[in-house]
């Protein structure tokens, strides 16, 4: 629950410094006679392609672990198949969001992309740069410390990397207040709703089939 907090300002802070770091890069290389549009291009699609890496480290384990869980207690040894029963669930997690993103997670694409604040190369770099980062630092290292990764929600650290390049560019003004009021407010009615459907379902299902 404490990474509900700390992913987004993680994202935040983290876009900040990025964006500094970036607009120096961006100058530079004006100054040394290259392209910087052309760099920053590249770069986008790197930071893209990171995020989709960290996105589905994250959300395929977030979305597929509770099998792995239902597997053992079933009583269905797994002991010899880890990877496999892994690789077989990761499959069927990243076809799900292959599918999801074409069809309606268009919409949620375009409400982080055209409807939070408006984004350059520069602060879009950062953005992603700065979500890919974050989401991929809590699935990898609570894991080297702890020996579990953190799920956290990718589309907090997304959300709020893209708030924080906003803020930093144009301050409060070049963020439009009342979609992110929106997106916070669904942040906060998904936990209890969510709860509330899985106790209905597993009532339901002891009522019907007495287990």
């Amino acid at each position: 629950m404490i990474s509900w907090i700390t992913s987004p300002l993680s994202s935040i802070l983290l876009t900040f410094t990025l964006y500094k770091t970036l607009v120096k890069l961006y100058k530079l290389l004006e100054v040394g006679g290259l392209d910087p549009d052309k760099v920053f291009r590249y770069l986008a699609i790197f930071s893209l392609a990171f995020s989709a890496y960290s996105f589905g480290a994250n959300d395929v384990s977030n979305s597929t672990g509770v099998y792995v869980a239902i597997i053992k207690v079933s009583g269905y040894s797994v002991g010899g198949i880890d990877i496999v029963a892994a690789i077989i669930l990761a499959v069927i997690g990243a076809l799900g969001i292959i599918i999801g993103g074409f069809t309606v997670g268009a919409k949620v694409i375009t409400t982080v992309a055209l409807k939070i604040t408006r984004l350059d190369l520069i602060s879009g770099v950062a953005a992603g740069l700065s979500n890919a980062l974050v989401v991929w630092v809590f699935t990898t290292i609570p894991y080297i410390m702890f020996g579990y990764g953190m799920p956290i929600s990718t589309t907090h650290a997304a959300v709020s990397a893209v708030i924080g390049a906003g803020l930093f560019k144009g301050r409060s003004r070049s963020v439009n207040k009342s979609t992110i009021i929106n997106i916070v407010s669904s942040w906060l009615l998904t936990v209890p709703l969510t709860a509330l459907i899985a106790l209905g379902l597993r009532i339901l299902i002891h009522n019907i089939l007495n287990v």
